[in-house]
């Protein structure tokens, strides 16, 4: 009976294990963030301009609160967060998502996009207020 000697060399690896001992990339929280500052900000901006609300004449028997016209910076600060910032933060996780796609080993987070696209939507809504009181001051209605 002859012993077989023990390989002094490496134990051979599977490509499984090889898998997963390589460096697991994940999608970026950044846009997330950016988003979801963006839409706190202009809110937290939507909220000051509403303490200087006063009925408008829309027209003749409909009247609108509307911010006072020397809001008008806040509401264009609010109106370049909301929808602008919002959307630019979507794209930014979509193109990264997309990108991430060429790695075997990137982890998606389509709970991201999800996330920015309801922000997108709530944005849109919000930009309106903003929207409504820049069109009252360029109008001069008061």
């Amino acid at each position: 009976m002859s012993a077989t000697p023990l390989s002094s060399s490496a134990p051979q690896r599977s490509r499984w294990s090889s898998a997963a001992s390589q460096k697991v990339d994940v999608a970026s929280r950044l846009p997330l963030i950016l988003g979801s500052m963006s839409l706190l900000l202009s809110l937290v901006l939507a909220v000051w301009t509403l303490t200087s609300v006063s009925l408008s004449p829309l027209f003749p028997g409909v009247t609108l609160p509307l911010a006072n016209p020397s809001t008008v910076p806040l509401s264009i600060a609010g109106y370049v967060l909301t929808p602008i910032t919002t959307i630019a933060a979507m794209a930014w996780d979509r193109v990264g998502q997309r990108r991430g796609l060429r790695n075997r080993n990137f982890v998606l987070r389509p709970r991201y996009s999800f996330i920015l696209r309801i922000e997108v939507w709530v944005g849109f809504a919000l930009g309106i207020w903003h929207i409504l009181n820049i069109a009252n001051a360029m109008a001069g209605s008061r």
